[in-house]
């Protein structure tokens, strides 16, 4: 049992460092309370149009433009606030952040990356850089007005050979630090919103990691993660929101088969989809302040090389398996459809390694190249494997 000292010196770590971090994102009471009493005035302004002049729409539209620059100047303010806040948010991820070592030979860590970049129309990157643990980069992204719909992207590449002589199968995990703010503002649109034509401005933020070959037709994508997601509908007076993205993390990863000697490209992608009409605009700022986007390293680890499935039990699960796909730079996929599994899970196994811990649903589709396979389905519980099945890829 711990001495008295010891529970006092341990309540007070729980205190000053474990529970400041558990807590709930603070309220920001001022701006709630302020926005409250906006929305309040807009409904008795509105209702004080009506009374007085009727259904008049061009005094109502003009009502509501002005109310809806009231809302914006909150917002904005609000904004600021954020982005003088950001150094306190770099500041508190950084304290959080694991440094990874290799623990075993087979364990590599990249630590700097190849490039950095974003596409046309997509975003763009203000500033960057590159050394080990010391990738970053300052990016926005606001959508475009011609459009109705769009996409964001930010990209950070990292190159890793196979070593081996053999088939490896990798788990590409890396640490992601993103330091963000979504906004999503929606404008007025007066008594066109009574005719169902309301503005509207929603987005969604994911961070994907995806393995890319270099000399094989590898295209997979072994992480997707939402970090943020706004919906906003403007209305008569209008309407806004926002969302900071604070997250410091190893990502997980499904395994990837790479062939011998082979070279793979991992990407680390920040990847919004966004939707704007009608006035609507929307702003994943990663720039101002301290916002920005890092990838320290990424833990390339070799997994299943040791471990052979169980023997096949014929006549309990049943697999089939079909190509589709041109070739090409994207590759073949191969699809797999089984039966007879028990349990909720199953494992995938591709040239008697384990690629996937999948859901027992029936399907589940690779990217290969060129070549000949085998592939496997087990279940865990009890351990029962279908028939190889064999297929040629051309």
């Amino acid at each position: 049992m711990l001495n008295t000292d010891k529970r006092d010196e341990a309540e007070r770590f729980i205190e000053t460092v474990i529970a400041p971090r558990r807590s709930a994102s603070p309220v920001d009471r001022k701006y709630l309370k302020a926005r409250s009493d906006l929305e309040a005035e807009d409904v008795k302004l509105a209702k004080t149009e009506i009374a007085a002049s009727g259904i008049d729409f061009e005094k109502l539209d003009k009502l509501a433009a002005q109310r809806s620059g009231k809302r914006k100047k909150l917002a904005d303010e609000r904004h600021q606030r954020a982005i003088e806040e950001s150094g306190n948010s770099a500041r508190r991820l950084w304290g959080i952040g694991p440094i990874v070592f290799p623990i075993e030979p087979i364990d590599t860590v990249i630590n700097e990356m190849l490039f950095i970049r974003s596409y046309a129309d997509q975003g763009s990157v203000f500033a960057s850089n590159i050394a080990p643990l010391d990738n970053w980069a300052r990016y926005k992204m606001v959508s475009d007005s011609d459009y109705w719909d769009g996409t964001g992207r930010l990209s950070f590449f990292a190159l890793w050979q196979n070593p081996q002589d053999e088939i490896a199968v990798i788990l590409a995990k890396p640490q992601l630090i993103v330091n963000a703010r979504l906004k999503c503002d929606a404008d007025w649109s007066g008594v066109a919103s009574w005719f169902g034509m309301s503005s509207i401005a929603k987005a969604t933020v994911v961070a994907r990691t995806t393995v890319w070959g270099m000399t094989a037709g590898i295209s997979s994508v072994v992480n997707e993660k939402e970090l943020a997601k706004i919906d906003i509908d403007g209305g008569f007076f209008g309407d806004d929101g926002a969302a900071n993205i604070e997250i410091n993390q190893m990502l997980e990863a499904t395994g990837v088969v790479v062939p011998p000697n082979a070279y793979v490209m991992v990407e680390v992608e920040i990847f919004t989809v966004w939707t704007a009409n009608g006035g609507g605009s929307v702003v994943l700022d990663a720039e101002s302040g301290s916002h920005r986007i890092d990838v320290p390293q990424i833990l390339i680890s070799h997994v299943g090389t040791s471990m052979p499935p169980p023997e096949p039990q014929p006549g309990m699960i049943t697999l089939t398996a079909s190509v589709s796909g041109g070739g090409g730079s994207s590759g073949y996929a191969v699809t797999l459809a089984w039966a007879g599994a028990a349990g909720a899970r199953v494992d995938i196994y591709q040239n008697g390694l384990k690629i996937a811990d999948t859901e027992n649903d029936g399907s589940f589709s690779v990217q290969v190249g060129s070549g000949n396979y085998t592939f496997r389905v087990c279940q865990t519980q009890p351990a029962l494997c279908s028939p190889d099945v064999s297929v040629t890829v051309p």
